[in-house]
């Protein structure tokens, strides 16, 4: 520490010695509504002066909620009135629902109206109500002659072979047929097809098979092109046509 340093210390505990002490403020007196001794009475004391506060406060509140009633009653939103009713749109009308049908595709000009089991053959005993489910088929026609169709409109495709001819296995049923006596029925399936030119016959006689779903006649055909076709099955006095769309 230098010499400046050490005189400038010294004069600053001299003149901290030299000031005169604080004064203090006792709560009694401050609450009481008189002056403290050795200072000068002043026109309010410490009560008026709360008391002024809590009016003042008082003219500042009342001022600030009439502004925000204003608010609400003029210019501001009133949160409580009922939202504004919606007029619920009217409902579409109802289409009336028409039969699927798919395309024929590249070779054929027309749709093909599939035909569909609806309402779905149910046989007398001994054959199946139903055929198994996982076939997704139900049975088509009468008791004396019915066979079994997709559920839904489903195209024959693809095949093993792309070019025609393209073979299929058609199964018939009927109470008039009894395997034993017929091992090789008297039955004909013939195709005609419906967006464009062609045909053909097969049968006359056919052979049997039998498979989960029964006892059967078998007559093997070949689509000789795809396309839209109209296949009918003739046995004695019963026949029975059905629509089926071939592909590719």
């Amino acid at each position: 520490m230098t010499d400046v340093d050490r005189l400038l210390r010294e004069a600053g505990a001299r003149w901290r010695d030299a000031q005169p002490s604080a004064p203090t403020f006792p709560l009694g007196d401050l609450l009481a509504d008189r002056p403290r001794a050795g200072w000068p009475a002043t026109a309010g004391s410490p009560v008026a002066a709360l008391v002024a506060a809590v009016v003042v406060l008082a003219l500042i509140s009342g001022l600030v909620v009439g502004r925000l009633l204003a608010f609400g009653s003029v210019g501001g939103p009133d949160h409580s009135a009922p939202a504004p009713a919606i007029a619920a749109s009217p409902p579409a009308p109802a289409t009336p629902s028409s039969r699927p049908t798919a395309t024929a595709g590249p070779h054929a000009s027309v749709a093909c109206d599939i035909t569909v089991p609806d309402p779905a053959f149910v046989p007398p005993k001994p054959f199946l109500r139903v055929p198994p489910a996982y076939y997704e088929t139900a049975w088509y026609g009468t008791a004396h002659l019915f066979t079994m169709l997709d559920r839904t409109p489903t195209p024959r495709g693809p095949w093993l072979y792309s070019q025609p001819p393209l073979p299929d296995k058609t199964f018939w049923l009927s109470v008039d047929w009894v395997v034993r006596d017929e091992l090789e029925p008297a039955i004909t399936v013939s195709g005609r097809r419906l967006d464009g030119p062609g045909s053909f016959r097969y049968g006359d006689p056919g052979t049997n098979a039998t498979a989960d779903f029964g006892t059967a006649m078998l007559v093997g055909i070949d689509y000789p092109s795809v396309g839209c076709w109209e296949l009918t099955a003739r046995y004695r006095d019963a026949s029975l046509s059905y629509v089926v769309l071939v592909t590719d």
